[in-house]
């Protein structure tokens, strides 16, 4: 069963995840997948970065997603298609059941090999629990276009009910 969540930045997608993830019966040594975090610089948000759970940590350089170039924010390829493509082949080939893809978003648009090992995640037998981001590009729209992926819009109305409603999905 795949889910992911969608909604403004700062709506509470990520703590939507966290209280879904105490209901279950997974223990945090039980969960793959990784977090985006922002990098900051003086308290400015300098680029962003996959921290990555229960998997190794390499230099936090080979592990950037995307940074802002003249105003706008781009992409990191290669670091997709090299750590972010060997972090989704551990999560596919391990054990654990539960996987937390916080967040998928336009960074990974010209990461193919990265895409296509998501839908390969995407398609195992594992539990993932998501973000994406609510932007129109070939990639999210191939994620929320499966017959096998759950998208719900969280907003300040249901932020408070729906880790309910989605732990009643997965149990």
């Amino acid at each position: 069963m795949n889910i992911f969540l969608t909604g403004d930045i700062n709506i509470g997608k990520s703590t939507v995840i966290d209280k879904v993830i105490k209901k279950t019966k997974y223990n945090k040594k039980d969960i793959k997948g990784f977090k985006t975090r922002a990098l900051l610089k003086k308290e400015k948000v300098i680029g962003f970065y996959l921290d990555p759970i229960n998997y190794k940590k390499v230099d936090i350089s080979k592990r950037i997603i995307g940074k802002e170039v003249n105003g706008r924010w781009i992409g990191i390829t290669k670091n997709f298609e090299k750590y972010g493509l060997n972090l989704v082949k551990d999560i596919i080939n391990s054990k654990e059941k539960l996987v937390v893809l916080d967040e998928l978003g336009f960074f990974e648009n010209k990461a193919v090999k990265f895409q296509d090992s998501i839908h390969r995640l995407l398609s195992s037998n594992k539990l993932i629990l998501g973000v994406i981001k609510p932007v129109q590009i070939p990639f999210m729209d191939s994620i929320r276009e499966r017959k096998d992926v759950e998208v719900f819009a969280v907003s300040k109305y249901n932020r408070g009910y729906l880790p309910e409603k989605i732990y009643k999905r997965i149990k």
